[in-house]
């Protein structure tokens, strides 16, 4: 497989971009500096389910 296959829809709809031109450069640049860091904190983080495993532990 050499190909990596896209994700999602590359194509923004028109309201979205609308939406984000309104938005001063300052404050969208704070936008994907959050949005970074939380797909950042997503990858590291514990799961919050809990599992029979888990359970049993804090017995």
């Amino acid at each position: 497989m050499s190909k990596q296959l896209l994700l999602f829809d590359p194509r923004i709809p028109a309201w979205v971009r609308e939406l984000w031109n309104r938005i001063d450069a300052q404050k969208r640049r704070e936008i994907l500096s959050i949005l970074a860091s939380m797909g950042r904190a997503s990858l590291t983080a514990s799961p919050a389910i809990k599992t029979k495993e888990t359970d049993n532990e804090s017995e």
